[in-house]
Formats: C-alpha cells, sequence, structure tokens
C-alpha cells in the first residue's frame, strides 16, 4: 500500500506508558517519514500548544490534529481552523463541576486553562507544560474549544453522561482524564480534514493510537494500528496490534509495514 500520511497519537502511542517519555525511536522514524516525503500528522487529545515535545522541535510535523479534531493546526502551531464550544454548554459544564467540586481542563486557541480545584494531576501539568495555566481563561468572552474533565470515578462520570450525554461527547482519553468534546467532532473528523487538504486518500494513511478517543481515525485509515498497550475496544478495531510504546511500538509497525527502513 502506497501511504502518503502517518497520524500519530501522543500519549502512551508517541510516549511511553511507562513514563511518559517521548521515544527516541519515534525522533527517528518520524525523521525518516519526513524524508522520504511521508505527511507526519500528530493527532492529540491535547490543545496544540500543550505538546513539549513539538513545542521544543524534537519532532516537527506537518500537521497537528488537536483537541480530538477541534483544532487544525501546522506544523508550527498555527490555527487553521478551530471549532469553539457553544457559550450555554460552557457555562451550564461550568456550573456543574463547581457544584460538584470536579475540576476540567478547558482547551483554548492560547492553551489549557484548569478551572478549580487544583488537583495534583493539575499541579504536575503545570510543572510540565508552558502553556498550562492555573486559573481561569482571562478573557470571559473566550470560548474553549473542547475540554477534559479530570476524574477517575466510574460512577461521577457516569452522573455527567446522564446528564451531557446529548450535548457533548464524553470518551476515555486515558490519564485520569475523559475528553469533552463537541458532538460529532473527533480525531477521525479532522484527520479527514487534513487528509482532503493534502489530496490524500484515508486509504493511504496510517494511523497509531491506544485508547478510545483514538479509534475514529483508526477506522478512517488504510492501516489503522493499535499499540500493545492499547484499550481492548481499540485492540479490537485496528487492523494491526504491535508492541507497547515503551517498546518502540511506532517504529516496529512502520518497518513491519516497509514504510521506514
Amino acid at each position: 500500500m502506497d501511504i502518503k500520511a502517518v497520524a500519530l497519537d501522543v500519549d502512551k502511542t508517541m510516549t511511553s506508558e511507562i513514563d511518559g517519555q517521548l521515544m527516541d525511536s519515534c525522533i527517528r522514524a518520524c525523521r525518516q517519514l519526513k524524508e522520504k516525503g511521508i505527511k507526519v500528522i500528530i493527532a492529540t487529545g491535547r490543545q496544540c500548544r500543550c505538546i513539549p515535545f513539538v513545542e521544543n522541535g524534537s519532532i516537527q510535523p506537518d500537521y497537528l490534529v488537536a483537541a480530538n479534531g477541534s483544532q487544525l493546526a501546522d506544523g508550527q502551531g498555527r490555527i487553521i481552523r478551530s471549532h469553539h464550544l457553544d457559550r450555554q454548554i460552557f457555562e451550564d459544564i461550568k456550573a456543574y463541576c463547581q457544584k460538584k467540586q470536579l475540576e476540567v481542563f478547558w482547551k483554548f486557541n492560547d492553551g489549557m486553562y484548569a478551572y478549580p480545584p487544583h488537583s495534583e494531576l493539575a499541579l504536575q501539568m503545570d510543572q510540565l507544560l508552558e502553556h498550562f495555566v492555573l486559573g481561569e481563561h482571562p478573557d470571559k468572552e473566550a470560548l474553549p474549544t473542547a475540554a477534559a474533565l479530570a476524574c477517575n470515578d466510574k460512577e461521577e462520570i457516569e452522573r455527567f453522561r446522564e446528564v451531557f450525554s446529548q450535548r457533548i461527547g464524553c470518551i476515555d482519553g486515558g490519564y485520569m482524564v475523559h475528553d469533552l468534546d463537541a458532538l460529532g467532532c473527533d480525531k477521525g473528523s479532522g484527520l479527514k480534514d487534513v487528509l482532503d487538504y493534502l489530496h490524500i486518500d484515508p486509504k493511504q494513511c496510517m494511523a497509531f493510537g491506544d485508547s478510545e478517543n483514538d479509534e475514529p481515525m483508526i477506522k478512517l485509515a488504510g492501516i489503522g494500528v493499535a499499540m500493545g498497550n492499547a484499550f481492548d475496544s481499540t485492540k479490537a478495531i485496528a487492523d494491526y496490534i504491535t508492541d507497547k510504546a515503551s517498546e518502540d511500538g511506532v517504529a516496529k509497525a512502520l518497518r513491519k509495514f516497509a514504510i521506514i527502513d
């Protein structure tokens, strides 16, 4: 198959599921892909300015599908297109989470803002990410593109879904967060927009992921790859299951299909 683009999830795909570090094998693989003229597309639930290895230039993608498809950006992080949440949904979720004392990470175009209370996870992310802010967005008129509910309580998540299921998507993004995205907006739709712009058929794309939010793009791609550390549901819909992220699963799969040497 003539692969012209490779889409890569970030957490537990390009980074180790053990310690969260970017795998050196991914750096080398992305360099080889670009040398071969294959487009490198990073597809992540993160806000586009909250990917350290893109910010520091370790990986230089051609495009970013960020916030699960709500943001599209070029390789320098410049926003091409963004979808903003409806104001009433934004306000209603804020009010609900404040009442329940649930923490939400709101994804705005200029960064990610952690609305209180602030958990240990938020404090860690504040230390790691340059554009992660502990507090509300200073512009009260600004609207986020998406959000992440920082909650690992299954019963609390189910109660949230019961209230908002008809208004916003709520899927397990891993790392103790559930992604909150506009209905119909996901990594599959975002990746399709980029591929259409590049005039690349989805069949000519290879996509890698490990969790529920990766499944739409894994289904879309001609070759959908689940990491060895992926959710069972993600493995079930993949064309191929590679090794774990910490075991160089991305690079091994690319070599398996003769995409890189």
